[in-house]
């Protein structure tokens, strides 16, 4: 056993002060003055040396010292002075650890009592007293209690003494700890994230607080998905713990076992270098506390779950039965922290194909999980997936139903509680595992024909909420801040937002520009400052809304209230990826298959009150994946000027005719097929499609029918985020005037800003996580006139004004202050799209990049006032309600970055966030004379009354024609890539 230099100097002096301090002490009671002091500086020597034996997990050397000392204090106060809580509070986590948590927390809570009356709720004693009633509280599974202890304590210290010591970074990580365990990932990544900010300013970069703050950000990484990050998260506070404490240590039990559990759940899974790092923090664990302590218990579950994976399933179901049985003795047989050794246990007989056993197992874990009064959510949604895969084995379709619809009912409710106070990026990053609940829907469907019929139009329902919440709570945001009683209050949140989003976008895009310690910190900052406006933004929304009584408005689509607004021979086609179920045969393994297909939803209203709704499986997600990569392959690298070669045009039209004979055929009804094997139908039907995963990456109308016609010339397709979009009412379409229209900005890349040697030697030490930012577009001389002739147009045909920006005119500083309040925006322009670069070493190191930070818009740039960089987050920030249509004539600009059940996020969802109505973008590069025509040509029908998907269809039809007249060619690069999204009128 090794103790660090620092702890061993201590405690030889501590035991010299105690030996001196006993001498005094020796005189009767009641003796002198310097007697009695003597027994006071006795007592709290005997602290003092008590707490180091006790952080060392030496409890049994440290609670006589303890005990001593309340001897002391209660002879000469009496049991009840604050001087007495002082060794109550050690005896008091003494207890904890050995069990006795409704002792310790009784022991706590009166601690806390008589030091909060004695000293104010502000006081260094009081805040340790009141974690050490919270740990219990949590160790009772009174998760809820101990946040509401913990909140009003941390207030009362932030407003006495700010945030910037010690106890705040205290109490915000066992804040965090509590909320973790309640599964509140979003608002414990924020305490976590600004706790280890405090730790290391405040304690140093090698404190073992500081080591604690980064332990629990690598925790709810690693819960949020992020396994890689949690890594190094976790080997950092390992090597802060040893440097400081050395080895074995209680903090490096816990550290070492969640580094094993990341490990495990790393691409590869590095399983032996898990299992070692777990083995290791239990030998400590056993070292510290014996073999039968619930500590060691608690890590054992690790273990097992790593030897499951390792495939020695008796030896894991043998010590995970073992840390239940010991976790059941100390903590009860219902509490949460049962269930993880009931779910690994389920887990492990399910792997030897004991099928009831493990149905057993995880029946008994859901249970403990919907009992316990302050749930985790998103663990409940992983262990009813395992139980509704077991039932599926088992046969019991009625119960695999069942458990599918309980989920959905639980992931609305996590995507609920993640809406309430929280950012944009932090709710993105929340909701994938809530959009599983989808797929195992869909699951149902494709595997239990006979039961299709009866709960087909539920499990749409179902799928409809749960896909593209993000988008759509972000946008109601705007309409709920316009309802509330202090706008004074919004409008200047909503000023300070667009400047807080600037300062992102500005330190994000250009990089650092000085030292790059200090580049990081102001970033963190910038990002903390932006998020927190944001979170207060959407308080105030949600609080309202759900005052107003909009909670359910609008949230909870049925099938029916899809059907009734969908016109007559209007098609609705939802795309929806899932894993497809196959049923264990003769000779195959115990448990079902699983593969990733592709399926979609028909829905055609059929006359008053009825609807005809379908759902077809369109076969296996890889096949239908290297197809869409292929198809994007054949619109790449096309340069100016170049038309496509009759080799261009075959493999266009092979990728293209199986495109559409795996994603589209499968859809058509047989009218529409008798239909095409004619001239085609007239008028041509509209189809709304909602797209899901790699789907989002194709320009539906570019694919290639049997009778070598493309989509566009026997459909009219539009595109929609959500099937949502289709409920918006007509009334609520914007009254904005007038036309912004911008060409051919121009932009000074902001390499070229600065060229001193400094600044590249920072640059080249710190990685720019947007390279594209950083290099010089090619000057679009055919945009400035594309967007001259759309204002003469917009003019000639509305009489409203066209405000036109060009060249050094089109800044991003004049697009933010005229765009709002306009009826069409008209951006011709470059786009850009980052790539996303290393992680920082710092304390926010894991954190996922936000998507809408990846891409944005080229503008002329003006040294004195912006970079010229108009990211999707800077859009977010302005309220476009009023703008009916957005033209983003940039290359690639409905490109994004994939969210899982949330499409492509960047600048198509930012505008609709913001309040645009219709997105029009281009889904490739587009040549500048051909964008340039096809514009104009759009315009002029949109402006002459035309829907938007009539006026972009007839233009690219006419574009389409053409080429094929005169070139015999239906390349779409000569045609295609515009598409819209959101209001199809």
């Amino acid at each position: 056993m090794r103790w660090s230099s620092q702890a061993g100097v201590l405690a030889t002096v501590l035991c010299l002060g105690i030996a001196a301090a006993v001498g005094m002490g020796s005189q009767p009671p009641g003796g002198s003055l310097s007697a009695r002091s003597g027994a006071a500086d006795l007592a709290d020597s005997l602290v003092a040396q008590a707490r180091i034996l006790n952080s060392l997990g030496k409890h049994r050397e440290a609670e006589p010292l303890f005990e001593r000392a309340l001897a002391l204090q209660a002879g000469r106060w009496g049991p009840d002075h604050p001087q007495a809580m002082i060794p109550q509070l050690g005896l008091a986590s003494i207890q904890n650890q050995r069990g006795d948590f409704a002792g310790a927390e009784a022991r706590y809570r009166r601690c806390r009592e008589v030091l909060e009356q004695a000293h104010g709720p502000a006081h260094p004693l009081v805040v340790e007293a009141v974690r050490g009633q919270a740990l219990c509280l949590g160790n009772l599974g009174d998760f809820g209690g101990a946040e509401q202890v913990l909140r009003p304590c941390l207030a009362a210290w932030l407003a006495a003494h700010g945030e910037h010591t010690g106890e705040a970074g205290d109490l915000m990580l066992s804040l965090a700890e509590g909320l973790a365990e309640q599964g509140k990932q979003v608002e414990s990544f924020r305490l976590f994230r600004r706790a280890a900010v405090i730790m290391e300013e405040v304690r140093g970069p090698h404190h073992s607080r500081t080591a604690a703050a980064i332990s629990g950000l690598a925790h709810v990484e690693r819960k949020m998905g992020n396994s890689p990050g949690a890594e190094g998260l976790y080997r950092r506070a390992v090597e802060i713990v040893e440097r400081t404490h050395g080895t074995p240590h209680p903090d490096l039990i816990h550290y070492r076992c969640r580094l094993g559990m990341s490990l495990t759940e790393i691409s590869g899974f590095r399983l032996r270098e898990a299992r070692d790092a777990i083995t290791q923090g239990i030998a400590e664990a056993t070292a510290i506390f014996g073999m039968d302590s619930y500590q060691v218990a608690i890590e054992q579950r690790h273990l097992g779950l790593t030897l499951r994976l390792m495939r020695r399933y008796e030896e894991a179901i043998s010590i995970l039965a073992r840390s239940l049985a010991t976790l059941e003795q100390y903590f009860g047989p219902e509490h949460p922290f049962l269930s993880k050794c009931l779910k690994g246990l389920a887990l492990a007989h399910d792997s030897l194909c004991r099928l009831e056993e493990a149905l057993g197992f995880i029946n008994r874990a859901v249970s403990i999980q919907e009992k316990a009064p302050q749930r985790d959510l998103a663990e409940l949604l992983f262990m009813l997936d395992i139980k509704f895969k077991l039932e599926l084995a088992l046969g019991n379709q009625e119960a695999a139903v069942v458990t599918a619809f309980r989920a959905s009912e639980v992931g609305l409710a996590f995507l609920e509680e993640t809406f309430r106070g929280s950012s944009a990026r932090e709710a993105v990053l929340t909701t994938t595992l809530p959009a599983t609940c989808s797929e195992r829907l869909v699951t149902i469907i494709d595997a239990f024909p006979a039961q299709a019929d009866s709960i087909l139009a539920r499990v749409y329902s179902l799928v409809v909420q749960e896909h593209g919440q993000v988008l759509d709570r972000l946008a109601e945001r705007q309409q709920y801040l316009e309802m509330v009683a202090d706008p004074a209050r919004v409008g200047q949140l909503r000023r300070e937002y667009q400047a807080a989003t600037k300062r992102v976008a500005d330190l994000f895009v250009r990089g650092p520009a000085g030292e790059s310690g200090s580049y990081l910190q102001e970033l963190d900052a910038a990002r903390r400052n932006l998020e927190e406006i944001e979170r207060e933004l959407t308080a105030i929304g949600e609080r309202y809304r759900s005052a107003a009584g909009f909670a359910e408005q609008g949230a909870r689509p049925t099938t029916e209230a899809l059907a009734e607004v969908l016109e007559p021979e209007v098609t609705l086609i939802q795309y929806q990826r899932f894993p497809k179920w196959i049923a264990p045969q003769p000779g195959m393994p115990c448990r079902p298959l699983y593969f990733s297909h592709y399926g979609a939803f028909r829905l055609r209203s059929a006359g008053a009150r009825a609807w005809d709704l379908q759902f077809l499986d369109l076969g296996r997600c890889t096949g239908i994946d290297s197809l869409i990569f292929a198809y994007r392959e054949e619109l790449a690298g096309f340069e100016t000027g170049r038309r496509p070669t009759a080799r261009d045009e075959a493999q266009y039209r092979s990728v293209a005719r199986r495109l559409y004979a795996r994603i589209w055929a499968p859809l058509l009804t047989a009218e529409e097929e008798l239909s095409l094997a004619g001239a085609g139908a007239d008028p041509a039907p509209m189809v709304f499609v909602v797209p899901d995963n790699l789907l989002s990456l194709l320009d539906f109308n570019t694919l290639v029918g049997p009778n070598e016609e493309p989509v566009i010339e026997n459909w009219k397709v539009h595109l929609l985020s959500s099937a949502r979009d289709l409920l918006r009412q007509a009334s609520e379409r914007p009254g904005g005037r007038g036309l912004l229209a911008v060409g051919n900005p121009e932009f000074l890349p902001p390499a070229e800003v600065d060229q001193s040697p400094a600044a590249s030697v920072v640059r080249s030490a710190v990685p720019v996580l947007c390279a594209e930012a950083f290099r010089s577009p090619d000057p679009l001389p055919g945009a400035e006139e594309e967007a001259r002739t759309l204002a003469r147009l917009f003019t000639e045909a509305t009489g409203e004004a066209a405000t036109l920006l060009l060249r050094a005119e089109g800044t991003e500083e004049a697009v933010k202050r005229l765009i709002e309040g306009r009826r069409m925006v008209h951006l011709a322009t470059h786009g850009f799209y980052c790539q996303e670069g290393k992680i920082f070493n710092y304390p926010d190191a894991g954190m996922q990049v936000d998507p809408l930070l990846m891409t944005g818009l080229v503008l002329a740039t003006d040294a004195g006032a912006d970079d010229g960089l108009f990211t999707a987050q800077e859009v977010v920030g302005l309220d476009l309600r009023g703008l009916d249509w957005v033209v983003l004539s940039a290359c690639g600009s409905g490109l994004g970055r994939l969210i899982f059940s949330e499409g492509l996020f960047g600048l198509r969802r930012a505008f609709e966030i913001a309040g645009a109505r219709t997105v029009v973008m281009a889904m490739w590069k587009i040549e500048d004379l051909r964008m340039r025509t096809l514009m104009a040509e759009i315009y002029r029908r949109r402006l002459a009354g035309s829907s938007s998907v009539d006026a972009i269809r007839e233009a690219q039809l006419a574009q389409l024609r053409l080429q094929r007249e005169h070139l015999n060619r239906i390349h779409p690069i000569l045609w295609g890539g515009i598409v819209a999204e959101g209001d199809w009128r």
